[in-house]
């Protein structure tokens, strides 16, 4: 099963539990974060450190944050 994460504004992201998450889902990432009115829609199926580096500028920000793990179709 998938883990989604909601992240509200304002609050620092907790890298060490996004690592758990990371590792015990490593078959994808992505994100949705609300900035400047806009939706910010982020996804990738690439290591931890790019999904870190990809959702760093928008740590700040109200954000879903997603990490999967195949259960069924491709990765």
């Amino acid at each position: 099963m998938c883990i989604a994460i909601f992240k509200p504004r304002k609050t620092r992201p907790d890298w060490k539990a996004y690592q758990a998450a990371y590792n015990s889902n490593p078959d994808g990432w992505g994100f949705a974060a609300a900035k400047d009115g806009k939706l910010i829609v982020r996804k990738g199926v690439s290591s931890f450190n790019n999904f870190k580096r990809k959702f760093y500028e928008y740590r700040h920000c109200p954000a879903v944050v997603h990490f999967r793990i195949r259960t069924s179709g491709e990765i």
